[in-house]
């Protein structure tokens, strides 16, 4: 049948609104009060459907419910756009519903029905199909001309919702930056003085420290184990034992050496830094009119002596919550400045202690002996800075082996014959972080 430009609907006095391009067997005028027998509705049919629990039945159940809700909708919000009481659109069978529409749940369910499910109402069911088709442009033709809807949607000017996006952004990051502000004071009340609470920004945190101190036995470690082999020193006293003990007494001598090098520059440089912020300090409170400094004032700072009786002053309270800041500061600034302090504390160690304790010339200069020494300093350097400082523990020959803080090294006993790796604690008498090996006595 030849397509033409035809009425999409005609009024009952015979008046065109819209067109479309279809078959002439498309469209129809009717008069409905004509119709005086009962039909079998679309939802009628679905409720014969015996399997309701298929997903094909649901998805059309929903897709005739959403149409039905537009016919509604249709009739109650919008009653001047309601013309399917004026009209019947004329969709008698699968193959007059436009092609764009033939995707839906409700037209392909309605397709895979025998034709004696209808009970003789086939063109019935597609006609009242087609009306509610109808019903959903209507609806959205409809609304698209009424503009939005003011009790959703709020009309303002380009430039003005530009502004007012601006602004909103604006005030995020206030908001952002308030929060972590926030959360950086609260998490530093928190972690202050608590090594049992880990900052999880922390690169250097304890529990980091104790992964990289374990990596630096299996990796440098062993490079500087072979080295000594390779050297005189494994010759001297090791001839009856094949595992070394001087060899593992001298690794190990090292990274306590390097511990115990740490802890003292580290005490330095703290105790440097609060001298210097407060002599900072007193600076500017001395260049002030209201202040004077004097000698006894400065005696009055540093005496620690409780005040006599009768000594109503307040200065030593109030000195006293100076230094905890201080103290607080500058143990954050010692650490936040790690990173960079501890290469500098690398090469004076190599430079003065390492020949102290290492005289062998060709091996000190060993590239995998400076290695594994660098190393120790930068990890015993970032334990000291920890607050509080972490602890390394090393049993002295003879002791019992402590199976909680040591596992046994090549052999096994109960006495100590020498440390091969100390044991890391969290602080001084804490958990354990790290364990160590010890080299137990023959027996």
């Amino acid at each position: 049948m030849a397509e033409r430009q035809i009425p999409l609907f005609r009024r009952k006095n015979g008046q065109e609104d819209g067109t479309l391009t279809a078959t002439s067997a498309q469209v129809a005028v009717v008069d409905s009060s004509s119709i005086n027998y009962k039909t079998l509705t679309l939802s009628e049919l679905l409720d014969k459907e015996k399997d309701k629990d298929s997903d094909e039945f649901e998805k059309a159940h929903q897709d005739l419910v959403h149409m039905l809700t537009c016919q509604a909708v249709l009739r109650s919000s919008f009653p001047h756009a309601n013309l399917l009481q004026h009209v019947t659109v004329n969709i008698d069978k699968p193959e007059d519903v436009p092609e764009d529409v033939r995707e839906r749940a409700l037209y392909r369910y309605l397709t895979n029905l025998k034709p004696e499910t209808f009970d003789g109402h086939y063109n019935d069911i597609w006609r009242e199909y087609g009306t509610l088709l109808m019903a959903e442009n209507l609806l959205d033709l409809a609304r698209k001309a009424n503009g939005p809807d003011q009790n959703l949607y709020v009309v303002v000017r380009k430039t003005q919702f530009y502004e007012m996006q601006s602004e909103l952004q604006l005030k995020t990051q206030e908001v952002e930056e308030l929060s972590t502000r926030l959360s950086k004071f609260a998490s530093q009340q928190l972690t202050e003085g608590n090594p049992n609470i880990a900052d999880l920004s922390d690169t250097h945190r304890p529990t980091r420290l104790g992964e990289m101190y374990s990596q630096l036995f299996d990796d440098e470690w062993s490079e500087a184990f072979e080295a000594f082999k390779d050297s005189t020193i494994a010759k001297e006293g090791d001839d009856d034992d094949e595992l070394y003990p001087n060899i593992l007494s001298i690794l190990q001598t090292l990274v306590t050496e390097a511990f115990s090098f740490c802890r003292e520059k580290s005490c330095e440089q703290l105790q440097d830094l609060e001298n210097k912020i407060k002599e900072a300090l007193k600076q500017n409170t001395a260049d002030t009119p209201q202040t004077k400094t004097s000698d006894s004032e400065e005696k009055m700072e540093v005496d620690q002596s409780p005040p006599e009786a009768g000594d109503n002053k307040v200065e030593k309270p109030s000195q006293g919550a100076l230094d905890q800041t201080v103290e607080r500061h500058s143990k954050e600034l010692r650490k936040a400045a790690s990173a960079e302090t501890v290469k500098y504390q690398a090469q004076i160690f190599i430079k003065e202690r390492l020949p102290k304790v290492l005289q062998d010339d060709k091996v000190r200069q060993d590239q995998r002996v400076i290695s594994y020494v660098q190393k120790c300093v930068e990890l015993c350097w970032f334990m000291n800075v920890q607050d509080p400082p972490m602890e390394l523990v090393a049993p002295k020959e003879g002791e019992d082996v402590d199976k909680n803080l040591f596992s046994h090294h090549g052999r096994k006993g109960k006495k100590v014959q020498t440390c091969v790796w100390a044991a890391l604690l969290l602080h001084k008498e804490g958990p354990v972080v790290c364990k160590g090996y010890i080299l137990p006595k023959p027996k």
